[in-house]
C-alpha cells in the first residue's frame, strides 16, 4: 500500500480498524487476519467472472480450503532456433535413444488428468532443407516411443509455412 492506503479490519464485535500493515495469516477458520487476530475486509465480488461489487458492504476475507479441479495440458508452446545450416542426422531412423538421429531436444512440463506433472521430451530431426520432423515423448516413460507430433516447413528465409498444429 502507498499513499494514502489502509487495509480495513474488524474485530470480533464488529468495529472497524485500520492498518498500513499488510502482515496477514489463515485462522482456524481460514479468514485472513493480522498478527492481532483482526480480520481483514473487503468488497464481495460476484458474477461470471467474479466482479468486485463497489459501494457493497465490505466483508470478511476468508480463503476456502478447496482443490481446483486437475486439468490437463491440451496445448504448449515453445521458442526455439533451429539452425538452417544444421547437417542431416547420421543415424536413421529417429530414435529418442540415439543422440545421433536427432539435431535438438527440448522438454516442456505438461500435466495428465489427475493434475500429475510429467516432463515431455521434444525431438527435432532435420529431414531436408528447410524442413523438420518434431517427435514428443514423455520422459517418465523412456522405453516407449516417441511419436511424430509435427513437420515444420520454412521458407528460405526461416519464415515458417507449415502449420505447427497439425
Amino acid at each position: 500500500i502507498s499513499q494514502n492506503g489502509f487495509f480495513r479490519l474488524v474485530d470480533s464485535n464488529g468495529s472497524v480498524f485500520y492498518s498500513r500493515n499488510g502482515q496477514f495469516k489463515l485462522d482456524e477458520n481460514r479468514n485472513l487476519v493480522n498478527m492481532q487476530g483482526l480480520q481483514l475486509t473487503g468488497y464481495p465480488a460476484t458474477g461470471t467472472p467474479p466482479t468486485i461489487q463497489q459501494g457493497a458492504n465490505p466483508t470478511n476475507i476468508s480463503i476456502p480450503n478447496t482443490l481446483m479441479a486437475a486439468k490437463t495440458t491440451t496445448t504448449a508452446s515453445m521458442q526455439i532456433n533451429l539452425n538452417s545450416s544444421d547437417p542431416l542426422p547420421t543415424v536413421t531412423p529417429f530414435s529418442a535413444s540415439n543422440a545421433d538421429s536427432y539435431n535438438k531436444k527440448g522438454s516442456v512440463t505438461v500435466f495428465d488428468s489427475q493434475g500429475n506433472a510429467h516432463d515431455m521430451s521434444v525431438y527435432f530431426v532435420k529431414t531436408g532443407d528447410n524442413n523438420w520432423q518434431v517427435y514428443t515423448q514423455d520422459s517418465s516413460d523412456p522405453t516407449g516411443t516417441a511419436e511424430p507430433a509435427m513437420k515444420l516447413v520454412f521458407n528460405a528465409n526461416g519464415v515458417l509455412t507449415s502449420n505447427p498444429t497439425e
